[in-house]
């Protein structure tokens, strides 16, 4: 094996090592997961960031296996399920990112509107405005997660997810940002 190959199983190693590892004192309490759409959001860059990292290397000529398949072989997903994946979560995040730019224009409208107005003494309609972005926000990444359920079944999609819970909650879970969420249907 090439030393570039052994470089980049040990790095991605490394990282799942921190990426499972606890960092709470013995005996803390165990912080409650983050949302389904902030733990799906984060696991969707996690795997469009792979998969670039992927690319840099097949670009210089090296071996990129172990980066593109790590999260199949890590989450125990057959090819196709790793294909799915892969792919939704490049549509998803390219559809969150044109959300994202179109509720960024709306909300520098807003502070336009109401220059020195904290969100909280916004009036109903543009709380309400704010209340439909996040939620539009959120139904981009549930939709996606439900069209891999779809796709994979229940019990396959749940092993997916008990994953990304395992690595993405313990980075992800002391910083969501303190905003309500939008309300269940």
């Amino acid at each position: 094996m090439n030393s570039s190959y052994l470089k980049t199983v040990f790095v991605l190693l490394v990282s799942c090592f921190f990426a499972t590892s606890q960092t709470r004192p013995p005996g803390a309490p165990t912080p409650a997961a983050p949302p389904d759409y902030v733990l799906f959001h984060a696991f969707f860059t996690h795997v469009e960031r792979l998969e670039a990292h992927a690319d840099s290397l097949k670009s210089a000529r090296k071996d990129d296996s172990a980066a593109r398949d790590f999260i199949k072989s890590r989450a125990k997903l057959t090819t196709g399920e790793a294909q799915q994946l892969k792919s939704t979560a490049k549509r998803c995040l390219a559809d969150h990112r044109a959300n994202s730019a179109q509720g960024t224009a709306a909300i520098q409208a807003l502070k336009a509107q109401y220059p020195a107005t904290k969100a909280s003494k916004l009036p109903p309609q543009a709380a309400k405005q704010l209340r439909d972005l996040q939620t539009a926000r959120e139904k981009i990444i549930t939709d996606c997660m439900q069209g891999l359920r779809a796709s994979m079944g229940s019990e396959r999609f749940q092993q997916l997810r008990d994953f990304a819970v395992a690595i993405e909650s313990p980075h992800i879970s002391q910083s969501v940002p303190n905003v309500a969420p939008a309300q269940a249907k």
